[in-house]
């Protein structure tokens, strides 16, 4: 959706994230992206809403390294020029977390199971986890549910 502020076009365009109903307002003849909560810096990325997927929120990290390398992005967190690497922390930990449940599942291992088994790798212990039961756990369990198995 387009709203036009008065000389000043701001695009409103939905992608999900840790929510299936994430909004980022672009404003083109400025070059700059609002993310709202929709990116965190340091963190793993929740994902317990019932509408968030992790394919959808990963090709959400795509879309977002594909644009203009020099688009400042402003979330209500941080404020940083934009570049590949500030996506690359949410996608190398849902990467990590995929490899997790591949393993798993392909074991027999129950999804509750898997995702109270996951360790976190040494070089991401300092990261951010907002809280087990709001990032890991259930992207876990989301990634099974993508799958079509319990």
């Amino acid at each position: 959706m387009k709203v036009d502020l008065g000389g000043i076009t701001a695009v409103i365009e939905n992608y999900p994230g840790h929510s299936g109903t994430d909004v980022i307002v672009r404003v083109p003849e400025q070059n700059v992206v609002y993310a709202g909560d929709l990116l965190f810096s340091g963190m793993y990325p929740v994902c317990f809403d019932t509408q968030a997927t992790v394919s959808g929120w990963r090709q959400t990290l795509k879309t977002f390294a594909s644009w203009d390398k020099g688009t400042p992005l402003r979330s209500r967190t941080w404020t940083r020029m934009w570049s590949g690497r500030d996506c690359s922390l949410p996608g190398r930990s849902s990467t990590i977390s995929k490899r997790h449940a591949q393993k798993m599942h392909k074991a027999g291992v129950l999804a509750a199971e898997a995702a109270d088994l996951y360790e976190i790798p040494e070089k991401y212990k300092n990261v951010g986890n907002f809280s087990w039961d709001f990032s890991i756990g259930p992207a876990i369990l989301k990634l099974y549910a993508e799958w079509g198995a319990k």
